[in-house]
């Protein structure tokens, strides 16, 4: 009987954080970028903006770009001025100059304070290079 009542108990528990879940993990985490254009700059450079959701004083970004099979790496370190602060990094490819078209671009953001450590996330997209 004991152990009937431990069961339904566990499963009792089970079932009320489950309902909890959905909204604990749907909280977006902090270090997110946000891609907002990508055009083709000189020498076949690529110019890509957006912006990264700071949490504390400075990240760390590495964004990459990918078009058939040429590939480039940019990485910049900013200090964060705003809770969105917006960046900026032109890549270059490194085969070949990058064209107009469809490219794959993906990120690794490190959002760091001095004294609080650092979150790190990263992402992708497919973009049109204008």
């Amino acid at each position: 009987m004991k152990r009937i009542a431990l069961v339904l108990s566990v499963v009792a528990l089970l079932l009320g954080s489950a309902a909890y879940a959905p909204a604990a993990m749907a909280k977006k985490a902090p270090g997110q970028v946000n891609i907002q254009e990508a055009r083709l700059g000189p020498g076949g450079s690529v110019i890509v903006s957006g912006n990264v959701e700071c949490t504390r004083q400075f990240f760390d970004l590495i964004v990459t770009v990918h078009q058939r099979s040429n590939v480039g790496t940019k990485h910049a370190f900013e200090r964060c001025t705003s809770a969105f602060t917006p960046f900026t990094v032109i890549v270059f490819g490194e085969k070949s100059p990058f064209e107009r078209g469809t490219a794959w671009i993906d990120w690794v953001v490190r959002d760091c304070g001095l004294s609080a450590g650092c979150i790190d996330s990263r992402g992708d997209a497919s973009l049109n290079i204008l």
